[in-house]
């Protein structure tokens, strides 16, 4: 009997099978969207993620006016960190279901968390070499019924989409896979879909990229596990399925990179080059706080019930052992890599745990069906059904608030988000209204308790997109891709203060930390700005205060709080550029990675010739050369250039005197012995008199400082 169950054939699912399970999903759509959307009381872009519907939205308003517009929308985004390729889909379903978010939500469900499912289904016929139609329709709904993959759904991110291309991926190398160890990718057509499908799933989501990786290392473990296999039996035939097997998966690489470069080239580029673990190291926590997160996200007993899947299923030979090895061998690699390399805590990247996670529950459930008899099964059974059901009532609805000790054993909580100061954040929103009605920069001191992407999201969700007159800015939250922002600050005319700080990892989040704490404790250069009257309580001892420019900030008591903004942070930020201007309208750009500048003076004209300083906040030695092209258009009479060397009071230790420039010329210079904290850039123009516009603004192109 147990033989007849192992070798059972497979048999095609019916209409009936494929309607019944098809409307049973659909309804558990519904069920998990609706409900939860409409409990919902926050912002959408401030406490929910928008930015992704956002970009649907705009594919589907492209598409209306023309297909071939939306199109090319879609594609020119390919270039960008955060495209828009997962929206190409959902284009029709949005135009049929209307705009709204919950549209979205379904939408994404029904284009990618559904097949995710039946493809994690599919895998498991393959897994569980039994029942086919039982197992891939239980899988289904187990997979269906896993919060944490709609917990990522309902707060807008659509990185289900290219964790679709991840299990299609395993699915892909698994094809031909059986009981017994066999070498992969054997028919012809699995080469170039796989490699389609890694290229796609990096584009759509790139930290994907770390789920290709764990792939490809699964296979790696699988072939050396047949190698050794077929080596005792004949070396020279093992070794020729090894050459065979190598040129295979060198062609799947090749297919996901040639992918990436004919759909996003400087994208792929830039992946390529760019260290993105050291400039997101900010964003890392520590192993400990990592291994509690994703834990209690699914649940400790889900983790147990996985770990005793793989383990029981393959010794009780109810798994097929190559797939066990495969799946397990996925999953361990990616949650080491979360764990001990990257280290961010976020519930989008629990996605790359979600195959290994699904399936194993399955592997426990068959295997228990399997293995036991009578009363027992019946009772493991009944109780596995009630933890998935548990952990979808507690992961997503207020029940979840219970403090019991054993609370972390089921699924972490994430019910509908309700702001219980929604009303005061429409306060300080309109106040900022009022107060700035014509555009002026407000700069907006990074706390958690009121962010900047809070005040906007509130002012869209009264005046909407049409209506918003705010201009806010802020500094980068982390230090790893953060900056000082003296630009910013120099700029605003108002700025928002929220007391207490908060951060969601405070450690490296110091260089924003230190301009809040500048603020609050009310260093020099707040006394270019004056608090207005009003406060404003945000509940639980939060309050908000609205500071008003009175005059301009001098550059030397810009470089103090450069000066001391360094001191407070002491570690170089990921994203600070070299030269920054302490002028208004002026411009200083970085557009090449080889660290030169492009610097732009505001205009001055004839009758009001303008003095605009720049900074350079990199690194100085004894003799250092400076290196850059001055482009003098003809509406400009002429202009000087002198570098002053400045201590860390913002006081000139040593000039270079001036440098005159009548049109478009080089600039070469060298500058010895500098003892100096800072150099500065000080530039005089004026335009010439006979120009119709009588405006000049000054270039100087690829500025360079090295040392000598």
């Amino acid at each position: 009997m147990r033989l007849a169950l192992l070798n059972s054939q497979r048999n095609f699912p019916n209409k009936a099978y494929w309607f019944s399970l098809s409307i049973g999903l659909l309804l558990l759509t519904l069920g998990f969207t609706v409900p939860y959307l409409n409990s919902q009381r926050a912002f959408l872009g401030g406490d929910i993620n928008d930015g992704f519907y956002q970009f649907t939205l705009q594919a589907a308003e492209a598409f209306q006016r023309s297909p071939l517009e939306a199109i090319q929308l879609i594609f020119q985004s390919l270039t960008q960190d955060y495209n828009r390729l997962f929206s190409l889909p959902l284009i029709p379903l949005i135009l049929g279901f209307g705009n709204s978010y919950l549209a979205y939500v379904i939408s994404l469900a029904i284009v990618y968390l559904l097949p995710f499912c039946l493809t994690i289904g599919a895998i498991a016929t393959t897994l569980i070499p039994v029942y086919p139609k039982a197992v891939f329709a239980s899988t289904t709904l187990i997979a269906a019924l896993f919060t944490p993959n709609w917990i990522t759904l309902l707060q807008g991110y659509p990185d289900i989409s290219a964790a679709l291309m991840v299990v299609l991926s395993i699915w892909v190398a698994l094809q031909g896979v059986d009981r017994q160890f066999t070498w992969l990718l054997t028919d012809r057509w699995q080469v170039p879909l796989l490699g389609f499908l890694f290229g796609i799933g990096i584009l759509l989501r790139r930290h994907f990229a770390y789920a290709i990786v764990a792939i490809l290392g699964a296979m790696v473990i699988h072939t050396a596990v047949i190698f050794v296999l077929e080596f005792h039996r004949s070396p020279r035939i093992a070794w020729k399925h090894l050459l065979s097997f190598l040129i295979r998966i060198s062609l799947v690489i090749a297919t996901s990179l040639i992918t990436l470069l004919l759909l996003a080239w400087d994208f792929t580029i830039r992946a390529f080059t760019e260290n993105y673990v050291s400039l997101y190291d900010s964003w890392s926590r520590p192993i400990g706080d990592v291994f509690q997160f994703y834990g209690e996200l699914y649940g400790w007993l889900v983790w147990l019930v996985v770990l005793a899947g793989f383990i029981v299923g393959v010794l009780t030979q109810v798994l097929s052992t190559p797939a066990a090895l495969f799946i397990s061998s996925f999953g361990l690699i990616s949650i080491l890599t979360w764990l001990f390399r990257l280290r961010y805590i976020e519930t989008y990247y629990a996605l790359h745990f979600a195959p290994f996670a699904l399936l194993g529950f399955a592997a426990f459930t068959w295997t228990i069906l399997l293995s036991l008899r009578g009363k027992k099964r019946l009772l493991i059974l009944a109780l596995l059904s009630i933890l998935v059901s548990w952990n979808a009532i507690v992961s997503i609805t207020p029940l979840s608030t219970s403090n019991s000790p054993f609370r972390p054993l089921f699924a972490a909580a994430y019910p509908p988000p309700i702001r219980q100061n929604y009303e005061n954040v429409l306060q300080v929103m309109n106040f900022l209204r009022q107060t700035v009605p014509d555009g002026e920069p407000i700069f907006v001191i990074y706390t958690g308790h009121l962010p900047m992407h809070l005040i906007l999201a509130a002012e869209r969700a009264i005046y909407g997109d049409t209506g918003r007159q705010l201009n806010m800015k802020q500094g980068s939250p982390t230090d790893s891709d953060g900056f000082y922002p003296i630009e910013e600050l120099l700029e605003a005319k108002y700025v928002v203060l929220t007391q207490p700080f908060i951060g969601w990892n405070e450690p490296e989040q110091q260089a924003i930390h230190a301009v809040h704490t500048a603020f609050a404790e009310g260093w020099e250069f707040t006394e270019d700005f004056a608090p207005l009257p009003q406060q404003f309580d945000l509940q639980n001892g939060v309050t908000t205060t609205i500071y008003q420019r009175i005059r301009p900030t001098s550059p030397d008591r810009a470089v103090r709080l450069l000066h001391a903004l360094q001191t407070q942070v002491n570690k170089p930020l990921g994203m600070q550029p070299n030269w920054i201007a302490l002028d208004q309208q002026s411009v200083a750009k970085h557009p090449t990675k080889q660290r030169r500048y492009n610097l732009e003076t505001a205009s001055s004209s004839a009758e009001q010739p303008s003095r605009q300083t720049f900074l350079y906040v990199g690194n100085l030695a004894e003799k250092n050369g400076v290196k850059g092209r001055v482009v003098m258009p003809s509406e400009c009479g002429g202009a000087d250039l002198e570098f002053v060397a400045l201590s860390e009071q913002g006081q000139a230790v040593a000039r270079s005197g001036a440098i005159q420039f009548t049109e478009t010329a080089p600039l070469r210079l060298e500058l010895d012995g500098l003892d100096a904290a800072y150099l500065a850039l000080e530039v005089s123009q004026t335009a010439a008199s006979s120009t119709e516009s009588g405006q000049c603004s000054l270039r100087i192109n690829n500025l360079v400082v090295s040392s000598q």
